[in-house]
């Protein structure tokens, strides 16, 4: 039942239907109004950012990668839930008061540590590169078991949001066991 007026436009405001006071009004508060697409991300969150927040931190922590943040010095500052999950820890883990590196295999430390000076920029080292480069650590979980990790991380120091590290890990611990398998069994 159509009853001639175009009822999708009735909802919006024309701005040719504003006298000049309201027409200002409006341009002032646009003008005034912060941009949603501008300023650091652990600013205060906006009433209607909370859910998507919420969504956002739901769906990293869904992923079957972790992420941890690491400041410039190296020092942890958190992880998401994948990588809680990951290694059995609970939410809001710290790690041992060695650091991440007691953590990792101690067959496997020097190359956790080479890895770290190249994303850190270690001029003796060739350069880490994020997008291709990653390696695979033995990284103990709660149980005291080791589970292999490819890690992959990123420079953002100059970032002022993040200042430090993001480094991904995904669990890889079928795939190396499949290539030792198989190595033994066809040689």
């Amino acid at each position: 039942m159509n009853s001639g007026k175009d009822t999708l436009s009735e909802t919006f405001v024309r701005t040719e239907d504003l006298t000049e006071e309201q027409e200002a009004a409006v341009e002032s508060a646009n003008e005034s109004a912060p941009d949603p697409h501008v300023g650091p991300a652990n600013s205060e969150l906006r009433a209607g950012d909370h859910n998507a927040r919420y969504l956002y931190e739901t769906a990293l922590g869904a992923l079957p990668t972790g992420v941890i943040h690491l400041c410039a010095d190296g020092t942890f500052l958190g992880a998401t839930s994948a990588m809680e999950r990951m290694l059995g820890h609970p939410p809001g883990w710290e790690p041992p008061e060695g650091g991440l590196l007691e953590l990792v295999h101690p067959d496997d430390q020097e190359v956790g540590i080479a890895a770290l000076a190249r994303l850190a920029g270690d001029p003796a080292l060739e350069p880490w590169d994020s997008t291709t480069d990653s390696v695979d650590l033995r990284v103990r979980n709660a149980d005291g078991d080791y589970r292999w990790l490819e890690a992959r991380g990123t420079d953002l120091r100059q970032d002022s949001q993040i200042a430090g590290y993001l480094v991904s890990f995904t669990d890889v611990t079928s795939r190396v066991e499949a290539t030792q398998y198989r190595s033994q069994f066809f040689r």
